[in-house]
């Protein structure tokens, strides 16, 4: 069938036999007069020509049905059209200028039952101000229905009464209380189910789904500003119950700010429903400066906020990173990294803490066993070089590969180096390599004491135990070796108090307090090299200011006790003298010292039991191994004021052996041996009234009479002068 064009339908009361209805069909106007067409049914009824045909053949139009009714009293325009069964039609049909109503209610006369076609079917209407199509339903069934050949289609396209579209039903459903939406989407498979938006083209241009929210109260019309906190856009996810669909999670978009020209500042929310509830709560959500808060909503000043509860297993984790490293990274995987810069402007910044711990309340009830700032877990140990912990910052001032400021303790149960890994046999390997300064420190302790400190302060403390069946021949708590030196070292210290340990009422560069007992020694020096001390040395007290060498120890552990023992073991090397004790004098320039004793002995006081015997010294009787034997040598030259021997006791002396006199060998027979070649024996002067005087004199006794110029001897009876013969 050619295209017919309907150009004008007049205005008309009801059809009489003799009036016609011209139509225009390529410009030439036909019209048919038959009375058959007033208020009745045309059947079979030719009365639209086609090809421009002036006659009117048989139809080929319109075949067979009720035909076309006209009704007389229409609005002008107005065509109802009834079909008893299908109009078909074989071609397009182009209609223009007709402004009508199908299936209006005046005339109320039809309806359509089916349109059916064997080609496409097209509607075409060039107007550049009205609808191309417009469908009023005054009822109430929907406006359109789209289905295929099934009838009725189980996913037919609706457009129902109100405006509201729904694919795969002919109703659409309001979900989760939300107003029923004008667009709806329903299936039994995920084809008819889902939408999908394709761009194409070659362009960086993108398919759009946008969400538009305005204040406005006029649809389609901008001009009225949202305020904080109103909702741009809600995406809800939504399941079956059981009996009615309810949220199980939502993604929301929201003013987050005051919006204003050219600023609209928005934030996402996303939430989901917890099991056993039937709300959603907010889980995450990102800020309109881009934070974004996992469980917590306060955000400000935080890039990412993490404030979970941490629930649902005996073991729980804010963060849980399992990612697996592909072949493709050869180089460093990184699980966590940060990168800090600062903005170009004048500005300060207190610190930057690239990882912080906090801790917040712990609640009532509840308790913690151990908490860790950082935790590397025992597994970690399957790659070649494992570190618990790894800092590679270059030496410089006030940098720190490691800086623990807080006074708590520190704890290490393996073994520490620094500077160079630990040995199997070190706790603690000290072998840093010394910057260019003036002064460089293996280790270094600045001990920083509080006032809650007020017994006992340690800079280093060394406690060690030792385990059974542990066997250990020498345990050494401090231990001072040499390396290879291939520099030069003007002083080399084992060990160094320095002279400002001053600041203490007692001030001890070295502190022992071992108690004696067999092979207990607070100081025991086995290296033979010599021993310095510049300051006095006290032994059992602190030294007097007065006295260079003060002992005063006790004497325990022994039925015999020694203050001073020297055992004299000379080397190969010592040919000459080997001496237990030497003292020399040195009167400085400017010193005045009266008198100088290179050894004294006093008495103390005895407060228990008086001592048999005193001696000021003792030459034991084992003195005797040498060639020559001297308890006490002396070797003085003659000279004014000069003695060998100087008692100026009145105590008696006792001399067991011969005395020899001049001699070094007295005569075997003498108690007294005096040999002399140019001096004689002398004996005490005195007048006869002082020898008169004398109590109790002994016979035998001598004396030189001045009075008498004799020599006087004491006979047991009387005095008897001894005369030459």
């Amino acid at each position: 069938m050619a295209n017919v064009t309907i150009t004008q339908l007049p205005t008309a009361g009801t059809l009489a036999g003799t009036e016609s209805v011209p139509i225009v069909q390529n410009g030439v106007t036909v019209q048919t007069t038959t009375g058959a067409i007033a208020g009745t049914a045309v059947q079979n009824q030719t009365f639209i020509t086609v090809n421009q045909e002036v006659s009117l053949p048989n139809s080929r139009a319109l075949a067979q049905g009720n035909g076309i009714q006209v009704t007389a009293g229409a609005p002008q325009g107005n065509i109802t059209v009834a079909l008893a069964n299908s109009f078909a039609v074989s071609g397009s049909i182009t209609a223009s200028n007709i402004d009508g109503i199908i299936g209006a209610t005046t005339p109320a006369a039809g309806s359509f039952t089916n349109i059916t076609g064997s080609a496409n079917a097209v509607i075409e209407v060039t107007d550049n101000t009205n609808a191309a199509l417009r469908i009023t339903q005054l009822g109430t069934g929907n406006a359109l229905l789209v289905e295929d050949s099934a009838n009725p289609d189980s996913s037919p396209f609706v457009i129902d009464t109100n405006g509201r579209v729904v694919i795969g039903n002919t109703t659409v459903t309001t979900v989760a209380g939300i107003a029923t939406p004008v667009l709806q989407m329903q299936g039994l498979t995920v084809g008819r189910a889902s939408i999908s938006a394709m761009k194409f083209g070659n362009d960086v241009d993108q398919p759009y789904y946008i969400f538009t929210k305005s204040r406005s109260a006029t649809t389609g019309t901008f001009g009225t500003i949202v305020q904080s906190g109103d909702g741009l856009g809600l995406i809800l996810f939504t399941g079956d119950d059981g009996s009615t669909p309810i949220t199980a999670a939502r993604i929301e978009a929201i003013v987050d700010g005051t919006p204003g020209t050219n600023s609209m500042p928005g934030r996402l929310v996303f939430s989901t429903t917890a099991s056993g509830a039937s709300t959603s709560t907010e889980r995450m959500r990102i800020a309109n400066s881009g934070e974004i808060g996992i469980g917590s909503a306060n955000v400000a000043g935080q890039s990412i906020r993490l404030a979970k509860t941490m629930t649902g297993s005996i073991n729980s984790y804010g963060i849980f990173n399992v990612s697996a490293v592909q072949s493709d990274v050869t180089s460093n995987a990184f699980y966590f990294r940060t990168n800090v810069s600062t903005a170009a402007s004048a500005f300060t910044l207190t610190a930057i803490s690239h990882y912080s711990t906090l801790q917040s309340t712990i609640g009532a009830g509840s308790t913690v066993t151990n908490q860790y700032g950082f935790f590397a877990d025992a597994s970690l140990t399957g790659a070649t070089n494992n570190f618990g912990f790894f800092s590679n910052i270059a030496a410089g001032t006030a940098q720190y590969n490691f800086y623990a400021q807080g006074t708590a303790d520190n704890y290490f149960a393996g073994k520490v180096g620094i500077g160079t890994p630990p040995q199997s046999t070190e706790s603690l390997r000290v072998s840093p390599t010394a910057s260019a300064v003036a002064a460089t420190y293996g280790i270094r302790e600045l001990t920083i004491i509080d006032q809650a400190t007020t017994t006992t302060a340690g800079g280093i403390l060394s406690q060690t135990n030792i385990l059974s069946p542990a066997a250990v021949t020498t345990l050494y708590r401090f231990y001072a070796l040499q390396n290879t030196f291939t520099g030069t070292v003007t002083t080399q210290y084992g060990f160094v108090a320095d002279s400002n340990l001053t600041g203490a009422t007692n001030n001890y560069g070295f502190v022992s307090n071992i108690p004696a007992a067999a092979n207990r020694y607070n100081i025991y020096s086995s290296g033979t090299a010599d021993n310095y001390f510049a300051g006095s040395i006290g032994v059992g007290n602190a030294p007097s200011a007065n006295v260079i060498v003060d002992v005063t120890k006790a004497q325990t552990g022994a039925t015999s006790g020694f203050t001073f023992n020297a055992r004299m073991n000379p080397a190969a090397d010592v040919t000459n003298l080997s001496y237990g004790y030497i003292t020399f004098a040195i009167n400085g320039v400017g010193t005045s010292t009266t008198t100088f004793i290179h050894y004294t002995a006093n008495q103390g006081t005895f407060s228990g039991t008086a001592p048999t015997n005193q001696y000021g010294f003792n030459a034991t009787s084992g003195l005797t191994g040498a060639t020559n034997n001297y308890g006490f040598y002396s070797a003085i030259a003659a000279g004014t004021n000069r003695f060998n021997f100087y008692a100026t006791g009145t105590a008696t002396n006792y001399f067991a052996g011969s005395v020899g006199v001049g001699t070094t060998a007295p005569d075997a027979s003498a108690l007294l041996d005096v040999q002399s070649t140019t001096k004689g024996v002398r004996m005490p002067n005195m007048t006869t009234t002082q020898k008169n005087a004398i109590a109790s004199p002994a016979a035998g006794l001598m004396v030189f009479d001045t009075t008498l110029a004799k020599l006087c001897v004491y006979t047991g009876a009387a005095w008897q002068t001894i005369t030459s013969v």
